[in-house]
């Protein structure tokens, strides 16, 4: 008897797949994004590494290193008792790291490459780009099953490789991956060029994200729901969902200087999910966003953001510890170090531009 399990990057996926496809669905979760991305095995450094990263989203680290160590000995035990696998991944920058740390971190799936597929697709039929394999209505999923390839020790090689690149501790890597074909995973390089673009830009020292964020408040986009479909828009493959949205939106209303104003019902969009017992969060809708003079400078290049607020932060296991370090630049496509002597600009950041809001 075939006792299938499927592994998806997301509960919605999952959810409609265990309707319409037999055997065990599971989802597996993380923010790899977000750094910091310990290299070597899971251990105590990885779990507490990401328990730290999550804790925003989870509540506190306690909550986030718990949920981690659980899906991980679930997912496990899962692998271990099917006589198949399936990883279903699409082409986003979420899914393809995910991807790349549970080959190059689970054991267990490591040693059931004889029983193990991939399906990693960035379209389907009728879907020219694809957004999420929780998009698709429940008659769109058992056909893509035909779709899987064998899972062999040349995808662990070549996954290998690229995890060993988005966990170093500098992005020169990142290049070399997103300038490279990998015919075994082809979204991979894609994958390391929207990572670069999560670097400051050199210009600004907004990331790419920060950007299409703050230009769209800027151009009137005052409602939270409307400015994440808006910067959804600009992606070529959308990889965040709303709370990672909400919690780069927070961060730019942080700050001395900040670049965006929010009125509402709390200081800050909610991001982390409610634990049970927990009252629910205000509604997103309570919320309005208004621009700043200094963010409509910053947006233009005159008042770097790294500088104005040069807090640390990881993008992957890359630190970034003040306002100089590595930089993006867009324009040539290059990598490139600034000074750490980064001065700020003295401006009035304070001032809201209310008549930006629609």
């Amino acid at each position: 008897m075939t006792t299938s399990l499927h592994i998806h990057s997301g509960d919605a996926a999952a959810d409609l797949a265990r309707g319409v496809i037999a055997g065990t669905h599971m989802s597996w979760h993380d923010l790899l994004m977000n750094g910091p991305l310990p290299a070597g095995d899971a251990s105590d450094a990885w779990y507490d590494a990401r328990a730290g990263a999550l804790a925003p989203f989870a509540g506190n680290a306690d909550r986030a290193g718990h949920f981690l160590r659980r899906k991980d000995r679930e997912l496990s035990a899962a692998v271990a008792a099917a006589s198949e696998i399936t990883l279903w991944f699409d082409a986003r920058l979420y899914d393809q790291l995910l991807l790349c740390a549970l080959l190059a971190h689970n054991q267990a799936l490591r040693g059931a490459l004889s029983r193990a597929y991939l399906l990693c697709l960035g379209s389907v039929p009728g879907r020219p780009r694809l957004l999420g394999f929780g998009e698709l209505t429940s008659a769109e999923m058992p056909p893509l099953l035909a779709c899987r390839v064998p899972l062999t020790a040349a995808h662990l090689a070549a996954v290998d490789d690229a995890w060993r690149a988005f966990t170093a501790p500098t992005p020169e890597p990142w290049l070399a991956l997103a300038r490279r074909d990998n015919p075994l995973f082809p979204y991979v390089p894609v994958a390391a060029q929207r990572l670069l673009e999560q670097l400051p830009c050199v210009r600004t020292g907004l990331n790419r994200l920060e950007y299409e964020i703050l230009s769209g408040v800027l151009d009137g986009l005052s409602q939270p729901v409307a400015l994440f479909k808006h910067v959804s828009a600009q992606e070529a493959i959308p990889y965040f969902g709303d709370t990672m949205l909400w919690y780069e939106l927070n961060a730019l209303c942080d700050g001395p200087t900040p670049l965006l104003q929010l009125r509402g019902p709390t200081p800050r969009l909610p991001v982390a999910v409610p634990a049970a017992g927990e009252p629910a969060p205000p509604p997103i809708s309570a919320y309005t966003i208004l621009g700043t003079l200094q963010g409509m400078r910053s947006l233009w290049g005159w008042g770097d953001w790294r500088a104005l607020r040069p807090v640390k932060r990881h993008v992957a296991n890359v630190l970034l510890a003040g306002p100089g370090g590595w930089r993006w630049d867009r324009w040539q496509q290059r990598l490139c170090q600034l000074p750490a002597t980064l001065a700020a600009p003295a401006v009035p950041g304070g001032v809201t531009l209310e008549g930006t809001a629609r």
